[in-house]
């Protein structure tokens, strides 16, 4: 096998900062990654300029400028309708912030600070990645296109048909879960998608010689050749590896290969391979390592991989085909209306000209033959029409035989030929008997002349399966005979969704009344009350008769109307509200604080407002105490760090580029001295942005093994034995697994870890452990202490602390020399198992 390269085409980005020195390190950083083009604006004003008068891949602006900000001219975008990418590139790491730039429709939010070759390497990643997926949208469009208005079947290519990177992921997969390698090309030979996979063998020897490379190509077209019979398992003629190969046909074209394989077995020589690389000039030496290193596989692990290739390349050949036939028959299907239409109007006018004069009709004999054979061809059309039609049509005399049934109701009669019901069976047979006396009853009213009505009848198709039926019936005569045309809808999946329907109605009403909070029903269209629960009536001293059919205006509900209007606005704008306040009257007069979460229900078709409502007055008074003590604080912390972490990026920028320019030992020694101690005050900066985060937010609960899942460094194994708990802590719970696995992969040595949870009476034990040298026991505790260690010294401490908020604790219980041991102990009321 043989593959292509694929280059990524440079991206033309505009940055935008006020801060000229940011700006201009930040250009130097990403035109030196490369496959970067970067336009720099001072301001969001010269930004817009600059978009009206030349595209751009992509936008990356500051969030804090003078005059408007970052998301400002995010919206300016927005609202014109221009969907360019868009990267808030910022030292600001407030929630409300970055969760404005996401609804605004910022494609990624990222904060500055941090080493600046990674933190430009990320931003790098960022940009790429929002770009392609632009790309891929407009990509995805044009293969809609393609679909609903297909080109002539030679115009057809394989990349017309498959989003290639979908097609990429699946191929990459398939390598891997195989262990092969893999490639998709054309059907001579040349390749469409990236290699999955490749030997060095194949890439980097064979390759590299001009023959070698030209017999790939051969190899891949001869392997891909059609074989109905099952894939195509032999030796690769381009170095002799085992190879396998199956096409994908679409609408009988072969339109590309899909090869497995570089694989070898018993059968190679390795003075086959050596006579190979005499005949294409390569290092006989380099040749055989590189043979060596291509994995082994048995003859028949091979076979049974070339036979799941074969299976996954006729089910692609398969749906496209049925995707393209379905876009052809929309399209035939319009096209056939739209000339049915045409000729409807042609025919009219002949008529039209007929009756108005007979003369006329003797001269114009010619067009009315002309007409006439036109007039067959619409019928034709027509039934073509009925035979496609997604509804069931079918013509029955007045004793229930079938005259006619188009390919719909076949379908739903589980019959092979539409042709076999015609003249051959009874619409009776397929009726329930619990629906037949109605049917007879409908029959006679159609043949009175009553008709045009809907009525349902459960049906038992030829497989024995039950089926719920609407129709609708008119009297024709057909074949000189009074019969009946009947349209018929399988409504089955319906009918389910109304019994459940029911059933949740059910369970509504149940929860509803004995919830232990507070609930309100209130009509959508003249905010009447609906329904109150008893926990509303307990709390407000109102009961159920005075509440039902008023306002809560007229019951003076709300302190200040005002309020409760704008209540109503937000709700109308938005849908729903969360956790909305508002003053709420009892019927004593006393006034409470409450709280609002609602949402539009429809019931019976109608909108309903369903609201829970909590009485927050005791809670909000504690709340306001601290939440003013705490303001000043985080506000002067928040700008404090913004500043000294944007001048600790300039720093440390300029000393990378400060780097390429030191020659000598002494000033090189003085940079690394000044990085290092620039690292050290950034560390302490971020640890004050995690511990001032910490047991801000509520706890939640959260899925161990979905926690814990990767371990982030390919040199670690990670085992994950934890399945079906969930644990109640901090959101911050995930920092610290992620703070233990850096402690293994830094300190410990280990290669291995493995995670376990433990239940005993109502405690769970979560068990981190790894294979590497451990902790001596004078450090055991001493680890959890804030400034221990070889780094920072905060990570176990700010795991401790994170665990400690819901009363979860941490020690380490380990063998020095055998490796590290943690256990977290988890209380009854902060932990659950579920089911799968």
């Amino acid at each position: 096998m043989s593959y292509g390269e694929q280059e990524d085409s440079g991206i033309s980005l505009l940055y935008v900062d006020d801060e000229p020195v940011l700006l201009n390190m930040s250009k130097l950083f990403l035109e030196k990654t490369g496959g970067f083009s970067v336009t720099t604006a001072g301001n969001a004003k010269d930004a817009l300029k600059l978009l009206s008068e030349k595209p751009f891949d992509a936008v990356v602006s500051d969030y804090q400028m003078s005059g408007m900000d970052g998301i400002g001219l995010l919206k300016s975008l927005r609202s014109a309708g221009n969907r360019i990418p868009f990267i808030i590139f910022t030292g600001k790491s407030r929630e409300e912030v970055v969760i404005e730039a996401l609804n605004e429709g910022a494609d990624f939010y990222l904060q500055k600070g941090g080493d600046p070759k990674s933190q430009y390497a990320e931003l790098a990643h960022k940009i790429k990645s929002a770009v392609k997926s632009k790309r891929a949208e407009e990509a995805l469009e044009k293969r809609v296109i393609m679909l609903t208005q297909p080109p002539a079947e030679g115009n057809i290519e394989f990349e017309d048909l498959f989003d290639i990177d979908e097609i990429q992921r699946i191929q990459d997969d398939f390598s891997t879960g195989a262990g092969v390698a893999s490639i998709i090309t054309r059907p001579d030979g040349t390749p469409i998608t990236k290699p999955s996979n490749f030997t060095r063998l194949c890439r980097d020897v064979i390759r590299k010689s001009e023959y070698g490379c030209k017999n790939c190509f051969i190899s891949n077209a001869t392997i891909g050749k059609p074989n109905p019979d099952g894939p195509t398992v032999q030796k690769c003629l381009s170095g002799g590896l085992w190879d396998a190969g199956a096409s994908i046909i679409v609408n009988g074209r072969h339109i590309a290969n899909w090869l497995a394989g570089q694989v070898r077995n018993e059968a190679q020589t390795e003075e086959k391979m050596l006579e190979y690389a005499r005949k294409i000039g390569a290092d006989e030496n380099v040749f055989l390592d590189a043979y060596y290193e291509v994995p082994s596989m048995s003859t028949e692990r091979f076979e049974n991989v070339s036979k799941a290739l074969f299976a996954m390349a006729n089910q692609l050949s398969k749906s496209t085909y049925h995707n393209l036939r379905q876009a052809r028959s929309i399209a035939e299907y319009e096209r056939t209306k739209k000339e049915l239409l045409q000729k409807t109007e042609e025919l009219n006018a002949a008529y039209e000209q007929l009756a108005a004069s007979e003369e006329e009709l003797r001269q114009n004999y010619d067009e009315l033959v002309k007409s006439e054979k036109e007039l067959r061809e619409s019928e034709t059309k027509f039934k073509t029409l009925v035979d496609l039609s997604l509804d069931g049509i079918l013509v029955v005399d007045f004793s229930g035989k079938i005259l006619f049934a188009n390919m719909e109701t076949s379908r739903i009669l589980d019959v092979k030929d539409s042709k076999s019901l015609a003249g051959r069976a009874n619409i009776m047979d397929y009726i329930a008997p619990e629906s037949r006396a109605g049917l007879e009853k409908d029959l006679g009213c159609v043949l009175q002349g009553i008709d045009r009505y809907p009525v349902g009848y459960k049906i038992i198709n030829k497989a024995g399966r039950e089926i719920w039926i609407e129709c609708i019936g008119k009297k024709i005569h057909f074949n000189d005979s009074e019969a009946m045309l009947v349209f018929i809808w399988d409504v089955t999946g319906q009918k389910e969704i109304e019994e459940q329907l029911k059933e949740s109605e059910n369970k509504f009403t149940t929860v509803f009344m004995n919830s232990p909070f507070v609930l309100t029903l209130i009509s959508g269209t003249d905010q009447k009350f609906t329904d109150v629960n008893e926990k509303f009536v307990s709390q407000t001293g109102y009961s159920v008769e005075e509440t039902i059919g008023k306002t809560p205006e007229e019951l003076g509900i709300f302190q200040d109307n005002n309020q409760y209007k704008l209540l109503l606005a937000a709700m109308r704008e938005k849908g729903s509200i969360d956790n909305y306040e508002i003053n709420c009257r009892k019927k004593s007069g006393e006034i409470n604080l409450c709280s609002f979460t609602s949402r539009y229900i429809l019931m019976g078709g109608k909108p309903f407002c369903l609201a829970v409502v909590e009485d927050i007055t005791e809670r909000k008074t504690a709340e306001e105490a601290v939440r003013f003590a705490n303001r000043k604080l985080n506000i002067l912390s928040d700008i404090t760090r913004h500043d000294i972490l944007n001048q600790l990026m300039v720093i440390k920028g300029f000393l990378e580029i400060a780097e390429d320019h030191i020659l000598d030992q002494p000033g090189a020694d003085c940079l690394n001295y000044i990085k290092k101690a620039s690292s050290a005050i950034q560390r302490h900066i971020e640890f004050t942005r995690e511990y001032e985060n910490l047991g801000v937010n509520k706890p939640v609960w959260i899925d161990i093994r979905e926690l814990i899942s990767d371990s982030g460094n390919e040199k670690v194994v990670l085992y994950n034995d934890c399945r079906n708990i969930e644990v109640n802590a901090d959101p911050m719970l995930e920092k610290v697994f992620l703070n233990l696995m850096d402690n293994t992969i830094r300190h410990g040595e280990a290669t291995e870890v493995r995670v376990g949870c433990e239940i005993s009476g109502d405690l769970l034990k979560i068990l981190w452990e790894d294979n590497g040298t451990g902790i001596p026991d004078s450090d055991k505790e001493r680890i959890f202490e804030k400034g221990f260690g070889k780094t920072t010294g905060f990570g176990l401490f700010l795991s401790r602390e994170i665990l400690s908020i819901t009363g979860i604790s941490i020690c380490e219980t380990g063998e020095e020399g055998v490796g590290a041991r943690f256990e977290i102990t988890v209380p009854g009321e902060h932990f659950k198992v579920v089911s799968n």
